[in-house]
């Protein structure tokens, strides 16, 4: 195998099973434009639920911006009155969360 497939980014995708929202490859500045319309659309499709459990396990490669999208969906599932549940975080952006003051915002279940 060449070295640039080796190193070839993973693409973003944004699925949904059940109540759970998979987050899956790189969001980065570069690829978030990419990510946005893809969760308007996730979104429509969970209007009716209660709780929203966003899965970050597979997400290989993220910076700040990642951020803006984890806001839009924590901001969704607020105005939804639906809990919100962020699950596996790559520990390398735990810090972020502390830097940027988002934990609290980004780990509460609900909103008050």
């Amino acid at each position: 195998m060449k070295n640039s497939q080796m190193n070839k980014p993973i693409p973003l995708s944004i699925d949904l099973i059940g109540s759970t929202v998979h987050l899956t490859g790189e969001f980065t500045f570069d690829s978030i434009v990419d990510a946005l319309p893809i969760w308007q659309k996730v979104a429509l499709t969970i209007l009716n639920t209660q709780e929203m459990i966003v899965q970050c396990e597979q997400v290989t490669k993220a910076d700040s911006s990642f951020f803006a999208l984890l806001i839009e969906m924590r901001r969704w599932a607020h105005k939804h009155d639906c809990r919100w549940q962020l699950k596996q975080l790559p520990k390398s952006l735990e810090g972020f969360l502390m830097a940027y003051g988002l934990s609290e915002l980004l780990t509460s279940p609900k909103l008050i």
